[in-house]
């Protein structure tokens, strides 16, 4: 089983999650938490193991998070 999460209007740029009471100091970029992530060997290593390509995610999060971007 996978989860995948979805929005309308999905080719406009992903939605910001962010409690409108956090300081923008504390805030967190999602897309660069993912980049970062998909640069480690062990999260690669527990994707292959899934039968998950770690390159096709990886370019899948840079053209989510940059639109236009193709990899």
């Amino acid at each position: 089983m996978r989860t995948l999460a979805v929005w309308a209007r999905g080719d406009e740029p992903s939605p910001t999650v962010i409690d409108p009471g956090t300081p923008p100091s504390q805030q967190i970029d999602l897309c660069q938490l993912l980049l970062c992530l998909l640069e480690d060997d062990g999260v690669k290593g527990l994707l292959k193991r899934n039968e998950v390509d770690p390159d096709r995610v990886r370019r899948c999060v840079n053209r989510a998070c940059r639109p236009g971007v193709t990899g």
